[in-house]
């Protein structure tokens, strides 16, 4: 903050300098004594009553401050230019702190130690510094010395015998200002000297010296000595009695006050009223300046100057008032930059005045400009000014050098300007507006550093925002003029400082990118002086070994460090100038002893700048034998490795990849060049670790072999470090392999073990025992949990993953269990675990689980009675085969059940899971799954199987048409074993056998017909096999069932119906050629269902709750197809067909539930409720007709009845009418009736009675006459057409 900070300006540095063999806890204590009088009142400062000397000396009883600041660091030699331009940017006093608390450190000893360090600090030119003081300091009572009394007013003994040594001190520093204001005078005097006057026109930076005609005046008015002479103060003495003699000789003394000879051993405290130094009240309005040969731009500068003397005097009206009038007079452009200074001074004086009078922060007033916008005002034009009085960069010369050399100071300026600026924006949003606070912050009295807040919040800085009016992008805008190519003109230092101060800025504001941004150039700046001295030094070894200097026992100056040989790999060609090679000593390698002070710091910027751009350089540990983790590392990463997600990071990645590599290549390339080799083996370990996706193959390679040479350079110069595990996670996956299908054990209920009725059916519907299609209680098993088996081996499958482009080693692979897996030991671990988790900390490791079962038997298939397990059948051929299994373990079996599956199993079970299917098509795929199956168990020769023993089972399969493949599954346990209690799951093997199966079509049934039976349908059979089969008594009773067979195969079989009705059974048989249709008839007795039957809904044979129709029919459709429904189940009864082939004899069934009733099929094979018989009747003799075969002959105009017998078969009473409906247009015209042809009454008819119905009829004419009678009957009101 040296001369950039806001008020920098207005205080007088006093530089302090450890003197002697001081320590440094000892310097500190008293240095931050002397820091604590940061500003003293005008009116404690002593008068200086000599003749001119009071010009800037503070009136009797003034109200200002004096503000003071103490650097440790004196100006470098580069800023003399700015000796007269800012007076206030060099120390204008020196403070020297020495420890004289031991008997053999002669006071004389320290003053000389003093002046030399003075010159050493300050060239013998300096016209700097004003006044100095040795201040010694005894500490402790038991080692004090007798004789503290300095004869030299310059050093100060202060003993620890002093009470309030406080006091005292601020007494001695009001002096020294009084010494130095008293200078300013003289200052004044020689600027205002003709020599002064061309000094100051004479360049746009005039510099004061002690060699030059200015200096000379100074010093003249000053000390009493001719032109280029210099006070023996900053010459080197080897004895006090030497200083005192040269300070004796001086006609004015240097300070104008001396402290009395013995005032430091008195222990009182002195008052400024003690002396005898009367104080002269001087003011520029009593003093004329003399004019007659000033120029304006001279005497411009030179009221510039004057008033920078007055603001650092604390008269700040003065000072204003000279700023005035200055800036009236410095109109050129050469002057701009002065023009600047002066309105930053009088910015200054201002803000000096409201410390002095304010408490509270200045309330805005309503509708006027806030308080702080016309200090801003100019503090901007001040910038603008110096900008454009610097040039943008300049060109170096071939040599290194800068061709302008006011270039370096006056991009100085602009950027001390800008941030002069900045300081005082934020020094007011920081404090929330201009009051004491603020100020104290601008003065320096607050330290910089509270302005940076603890995670603020952004609602936070929209409130200051809010406050103070002035937004954080206000005080960005401008620090950002500080920033530019001008400062590529300024030296490394100044570089340095002016970019570290715009980087606190910017986090002070929460702007971390543009914080980040500038701390890149300070790292930049910073590496670039390392190199620089470096190679400084570099040229000075091998200066100092072309001389011939280390023969000579000197040690040369360390070279690059590099990996810590000097020289090495070099040829005697002279690749390296001026190198030792050419003078035989370039055989010997020489490693530089390299110092690591500062570096802890370097890297910490670094790993902050990586930080903010999301990249962690800290996320490979690095410890060292014996020592705990850096503090600034994180902790989790100093943790062994784990198979967790936390080794790839929990937190979101952000950031640009391509500027996170260029920030890393910094990083890597900083770590190496200071360089730290535990830190660059960390950067770049992590960097592989954190950036692998975005890194290439040579970046890879590059960064993996530099981390093992710096870990190999580090560990052979004794820094025996320790990397955590880096290469992240390689375990891609931990998988237990699971069992093969015949050892993996299945869990049950107990409940399995009792048989069920329904069980075996609901298992080959669907494998469902829920009622319901969807019952979201049911939870399926983990897919993650893997079972297995007690006494058995397990096998673990690594999956391992190199993610790098170079060779991972893999030096052991180990598994590390949790739980032992025997359960005699299992409730033992248990507690113990539980014991050790309630007492350690959360593990963070987690484990592969799996469950561990009981030991169970294991049987496998001993043999079997298909050959090459194959069965080859024909369509409804059934065939039994034998398997063979025997127990091969110690387990006996007790508990043995076999499942069935096949490829047409499959097929239906999905089609009926997809809902798709109608009532009907779901009931015969059901009934095709349930009553043919492919396979069937038909037993096992011995429930429980013994240790060492075999059983066989015998298994049925049957030909069906679409199955090519089937398995038998045989599932088997120890389920009723000795336990200590009883047990709610079982656990079950099985063995799968498949069965590869060849169906092949013989024959097929095309069409069926069902119609009435009548004995004209038959006299033409000409086929005698039938014999007396169509011989039936009461043919109304019976119908004809008709099938047509095709034969499909290449051989002839024969194909027998049987009708097995209650009270008749009868069969045919016919012989079917291969590739002829057969057509077979057999009558089958008439069916009547009641209604309770027809009535009821299309059954499911599955435990499904809900089967909804997808047809939408309507009542009366839906009774219909009830009534086909279980008409065609009846009729399937009542029929049964095989098949038999004559040359081998093998027989079969066959299939018939393909064929389809239709409604004609169903009327013939209902039986009629109803019975109508019509004849002719004669009316004369009341005879039938005469007849001839289904046609009776009447006689023209003769009167006949035509007399209809109705029969109620039905089990209830009906009502009937009869209707005549003539088979043909005009055939009435013929024919007379008696009464009407349609709805002729019958009346209630009960159950099983006749009546004869009588309606007259003459025919007129000769012709055919055909009608047709339809008799309609009704039961309770319902009407029903029941025979036509």
């Amino acid at each position: 903050m040296d001369g950039i900070s806001f008020a920098s300006l207005a205080q007088i540095k006093v530089l302090l300098l450890p003197v002697g063999k001081i320590s440094q806890q000892s310097f500190e204590k008293w240095a931050n004594l002397i820091r604590s009088f940061d500003h003293i009142r005008l009116d404690e400062i002593p008068p200086d009553t000599r003749e001119g000397q009071s010009r800037f000396m503070p009136a009797p009883m003034s109200n200002g401050y004096l503000h003071l600041t103490y650097p440790s660091h004196p100006p470098p030699p580069w800023h003399t230019s700015l000796s007269l331009f800012r007076i206030s940017h060099f120390p204008l006093g020196v403070i020297g702190i020495a420890d004289c608390s031991k008997p053999d450190t002669p006071l004389t000893s320290v003053l000389t130690e003093f002046h030399t360090a003075l010159e050493q600090y300050f060239p013998i030119e300096s016209a700097f510094p004003l006044a100095s003081r040795c201040y010694a300091f005894e500490e402790g009572d038991e080692n004090s010395q007798l004789n503290m009394a300095s004869s030299d007013p310059r050093l100060v003994v202060i003993p620890s015998v002093m009470g309030n040594k406080q006091v005292y001190v601020g007494t001695l520093i009001s002096e020294l200002c009084t010494e130095i204001l008293s200078s300013f005078a003289n200052l004044a005097k020689a600027l205002e000297s003709p020599s002064g006057i061309a000094a100051l026109s004479g360049q746009q930076l005039p510099v004061i010296s002690r060699s030059d005609d200015l200096g000379g005046h100074f010093m003249q008015y000053t000390f009493g000595l001719p032109k280029k002479s210099r006070p023996s103060t900053f010459s080197h003495s080897s004895s006090f009695n030497n200083v005192s003699s040269l300070r004796d000789s001086m006609d004015t003394p240097s300070n104008g006050i001396r402290p009395h000879p013995h005032r430091a051993t008195t222990g009182m405290t002195p008052s400024p009223s003690g002396s005898a130094l009367t104080a002269v009240n001087s003011s520029p309005a009593s003093k004329k300046r003399t004019t007659t040969y000033m120029s304006a731009t001279s005497n411009g500068r030179l009221g510039k100057i004057v008033a920078d003397l007055y603001l650092l005097s604390g008269r700040t009206s003065d000072a204003v008032q000279w700023y005035v009038e200055s800036l009236a007079q410095i109109r050129g452009p050469q002057d701009m930059i002065w023009q600047a200074s002066a309105l930053e001074g009088m910015c200054l004086a201002e803000v000096l005045d409201l410390w002095s009078a304010t408490d509270a922060p200045l309330p805005p007033v309503p509708g006027s400009k806030p308080p702080w916008s016309d200090i801003s005002a100019r503090l901007e034009q001040a910038v603008s000014l110096y900008s454009r009085a610097s040039p943008a960069m300049s060109s170096p010369t071939p040599s290194g050098q800068l061709l302008d050399t006011e270039s370096p100071t006056l991009s100085l300026l602009l950027c001390q300007a800008a941030l002069r600026h900045a300081h005082f924006l934020l020094a007011v949003w920081s404090n929330k507006g201009m009051g004491r606070s603020a100020f104290d912050t601008m003065l320096g009295q607050t330290p910089f550093q509270p302005l940076s807040l603890t995670s603020p919040s952004e609602g936070l800085f929209q409130r200051m925002s809010a406050i103070t009016s002035i937004p954080r992008s206000m005080i960005a805008e401008a620090i950002n003029p500080a920033h530019g190519p001008h400062i590529m003109n300024m030296l490394q230092r100044d570089q340095l400082q002016v970019l570290s101060l715009m980087a606190a800025m910017f986090s002070c504001l929460g702007f971390r990118r543009k914080e980040v941004y500038i701390l890149r150039e300070v790292l930049a700046v910073i590496m670039d002086m390392i190199v620089a001295s470096r190679e400084e030094a570099t040229a000075k070894a091998a200066k100092a070994i072309m001389s011939g200097e280390a023969s000579e026992g000197k040690s040369p100056a360390p070279q690059n460090p590099g990996l810590g040989i000097a020289g090495a790999g070099f040829e005697n060609s002279g690749s390296l100038p001026n190198s030792a090679a050419t003078s035989g000593a370039g055989t010997v390698g020489v490693r530089a002893n390299v110092s690591d002070d500062g570096n802890e710091s370097v890297l910490r910027v670094v790993k902050y700048v990586c930080d903010i751009y999301g990249v962690d350089l800290s996320k490979i540990g690095i410890t060292r034998p014996g020592s705990d983790p850096p503090e600034d590392e994180n902790k989790e990463d100093n943790k062994p490795n784990t198979a967790s997600e936390e080794d790839e990071g929990t937190g979101e990645p952000f950031g640009s990849p391509e500027l996170q590599l260029g920030v890393v290549r910094e990083a890597v390339a900083i770590a190496e060049a200071l360089p730290d080799y535990p830190a660059l083996a960390q950067f770049s370990l992590s960097t592989l670790r954190v950036m692998n996706p975005h890194l290439t193959h040579s970046e890879q390679l590059h960064l993996y072999t530099t981390s093992g040479r710096a870990l190999a350079t580090a560990r052979r110069r004794g820094d025996h470090v320790v990397v955590a595990y880096w290469a992240s996670k390689p375990v891609l996956s931990l998988e237990i392999t699971p069992l093969p299908f015949s050892r993996t054990p299945i869990q049950h209920p107990m409940s399995d073990l009792e048989p069920r009725s329904s069980g075996e059916a609901a298992g080959i519907l669907g494998g469902r025992r829920d009622p319901f299609i969807y019952n979201p209680r049911l939870k399926s098993a983990s897919a993650s949990e893997v079972v297995t088996v007690q006494n058995e081996p397990v096998e673990f499958v690594i999956t391992l993953y190199n993610r790098f482009c170079f060779d991972l080693e893999m030096q052991s692979v180990r598994l590390s269990s949790g739980l032992a897996a025997r359960p005699e030991e299992r409730s033992k671990r248990r507690q113990s675990l539980v014991e050790a988790a309630k007492a350690a900390p959360p593990a963070t490791q987690t484990f592969l689980t799996c469950k561990v079962v009981e030991e169970q038997p294991l049987l496998r298939i001993r043999r079997t009675t298909l050959s090459h397990g194959a069965v080859m059948l024909y369509d409804g051929e059934s065939s039994t085969f034998r398997l063979t299994v025997e127990n091969i373990s110690s387990i006996p079996v007790d508990f043995i059940k076999l499942a069935f599956d096949d490829t047409s199993m499959s097929t239906a079970q999905q089609s009926l899971a997809d809902g798709e299917l109608s009532v009907a098509e779901a009931y015969e795929t059901e009934y095709d799954l349930v009553n043919r199956p492919v396979f069937t168990y038909q037993g096992i020769s011995n429930q429980s199987i013994g240790p060492e023993k075999k059983a066989t089972i015998a298994v049925t399969c049957f030909g069906k048409l679409g199955c090519s493949h089937g398995s038998v599954q045989i599932s088997y346990s120890f389920a009723q074993r000795p336990r200590d209690s009883p047990a709610e799951v079982f656990h079950t093997r099985q063995i799968i056998h498949p069965v590869e199966i060849s169906v092949f079509e013989t024959l097929r049934c095309e069409t069926m017909d069902v119609i009435p039976f009548w004995h004209a349908n038959v006299s033409g059979f000409e086929d005698p096999t039938p014999g007396n089969l169509f011989q039936i008594s009461d043919p109304d009773q019976w119908c004809l069932f008709s099938v047509e067979v095709s034969n499909k195969y290449d051989a002839p079989f024969e194909v027998t119906f049987d009708r097995v009705q209650d009270e008749s059974k009868d069969s045919t048989t016919r012989l079917v050629s291969p590739g002829a249709t057969v057509r077979i008839i057999l009558p089958l007795k008439r069916l009547s269902l009641p209604a309770a039957v027809t009535e009821q809904p299309i059954p499911t044979l599955s435990n499904r709750q809900f089967v909804v129709s997808k047809e939408k029919l309507s009542a009366a459709e839906e009774q219909i197809q009830r009534e086909l429904f279980w008409y065609r189940e009846h009729l399937f009864k009542s029929l049964k067909a095989h098949w038999r082939e004559p040359s081998s004899g093998r027989q079969g069934e066959v299939y018939l539930r393909s064929l389809r009733l239709t409604m004609p099929m169903l009327r013939a094979l209902q039986t009629a409720p109803c019975q109508l018989q019509i004849t002719l009747i004669r009316q004369e003799d009341d005879n039938e007709a005469v007849r001839r075969g289904l046609k009776y002959v009447a006689t023209p105009c003769e009167f006949y009845f035509i007399r209809a017998r109705i029969t109620n078969c039905s089990s209830s009473p009906l009502s009937f009418s009869l209707s005549y409906i003539p088979a043909y247009f005009g055939l009435m015209d013929s024919a007379l009736f008696d009464s009407s042809l349609s709805q002729i009454p019958v009346g209630l008819l009960p159950s099983g009675d006749s009546v004869e119905v009588d309606t007259g009829v003459c025919f007129v004419d000769s012709g055919l006459f055909e009608f047709k009678a339809i008799l309609q009957g009704s039961e309770d009101h319902v009407g029903h057409e029941y025979y036509e």
